[in-house]
């Protein structure tokens, strides 16, 4: 029973590092919107208290991808990224991939061939702003994550 858990355990640890690099293959050859919904249910099924660095940087390769550039696949995915974002900037776990995660999504939406973006960045004000506000005031201003632009 402990050979399947760590069995199950390494599997999902293995899936989070490579499944994103292969995304705009499989994308080829399955619809966008079935591969986002995929990709959403299996970030749901991996525990919230395991794996949280690789699935955070799972979801960091997903941005990047040529999934996460369309506007239907995007309505799908960036739910799932806000609460997971959300989950472990109150908790204090991982700052530095959250970061890089809520900083890729923007980077995306900034960008002009992707498509309608406004109710995306609503979305992510309406989820994350205060928790993200309150983030930063809990860190201080001595905190590496933290950038004066003078």
């Amino acid at each position: 029973m402990v050979f399947l858990f760590c069995f199950f355990f390494f599997f999902q640890g293995a899936a989070l590092k490579y499944l994103p690099a292969i995304v705009n293959d499989v994308k080829l050859v399955f619809d966008p919107k079935e591969l986002s919904k995929l990709f959403t249910e299996f970030i749901l099924n991996v525990p919230v208290s395991r794996l949280t660095i690789q699935k955070l940087y799972c979801l960091i390769e997903i941005v990047h991808s040529d999934l996460f550039t369309q506007h239907d696949c995007r309505e799908i995915l960036l739910p799932t990224m806000t609460d997971q974002l959300k989950y472990h900037l109150e908790r204090q776990e991982d700052l530095e991939a959250c970061c890089q995660l809520l900083s890729n999504i923007l980077e995306v939406l900034y960008k002009k061939d992707v498509g309608p973006t406004q109710r995306h960045v609503q979305i992510i004000m309406e989820k994350l702003l205060r928790t993200v506000n309150r983030t930063v005031i809990s860190m201080g201003r001595d905190s590496e994550l933290i950038v004066s632009v003078s």
